[in-house]
């Protein structure tokens, strides 16, 4: 590939599945060829957008308390994925602690070579983002004036 090149990739465009639906109330899913007496094959598409779109089944994370070395999610915990409505894969997690502080966040991704990232830091198979988490305001509706 030349310099300045965008590279292509193949991978499944995710579409609404029912036009007329709200996006919150359609399903969501990739268009297929085929019957029901057949088999359906799902409809490739490349991509040349210059994004990235990784998966990788044997994906693990850690989430360690920065200040104590403590593990809120040990190392080699399983992640979980989904694929958005944009067709990106995308790894989640909701992160409940019992104090505020600096959480380190480490996914470990065995077969796929990074080489960057946007935030954080990155090597041949880890990427790592320090992040600070507040103490939260509290819920609970207001009471108005009187």
């Amino acid at each position: 590939m030349n310099s300045g090149e965008t590279p292509s990739m193949e991978g499944y465009n995710v579409v609404k599945l029912d036009p007329n639906a709200l996006d919150r109330e359609s399903a969501y899913g990739t268009l297929a060829t085929g019957s029901t007496a057949t088999g359906f094959t799902a409809t490739p598409t490349t991509f040349t957008d210059g994004q990235q779109r990784v998966y990788d089944a044997g994906v693990t994370f850690s989430i360690e308390n920065d200040a104590t070395g403590a593990y809120v999610v040990a190392p080699g915990t399983k992640a979980s994925a989904e694929i958005n409505a944009t067709g990106n894969v995308v790894y989640g997690y909701n992160l409940r602690v019992s104090s505020a502080g600096t959480y380190t966040i480490t996914y470990d991704v065995p077969t796929v070579t990074l080489t960057g990232t946007d935030a954080g830091t990155v090597s041949t198979h880890t990427v790592s983002l320090p992040i600070t988490v507040t103490t939260g305001g509290g819920g609970g509706g207001g009471h108005g004036h009187r």
